[in-house]
């Protein structure tokens, strides 16, 4: 028989097994590195303080706030508005 003729195999049996082990191997390890990650971000969290909520603001701070609120004149604001209108 001529060579050229034959069909050729793929791979034999004992490569394709060592291929499909590797590929459990790689894909176990993958599995591993996921859950060893999503372990230490979980710990990460576990052990960060929360930030500590600001105090209630009292009533002179507010006061104090609304003293220092520079308002000139609220009327100036609408001139430009009120000609506008006159001119309807």
């Amino acid at each position: 028989m001529d060579n050229n003729n034959q069909i050729q195999q793929p791979e034999s049996e004992g490569e394709n097994k060592k291929t499909i082990m590797w590929l459990i191997v790689g894909l176990v390890l993958v599995i591993l590195l996921v859950g060893g990650i999503y372990w230490y971000l979980g710990k990460q969290q576990e052990t960060t303080p929360q930030s500590t909520p600001q105090p209630p603001t009292t009533e002179s701070n507010l006061e104090r706030e609304l003293d220092a609120i520079n308002i000139e004149a609220e009327d100036s604001d609408f001139t430009s508005v009120d000609a506008d209108l006159e001119s309807l």
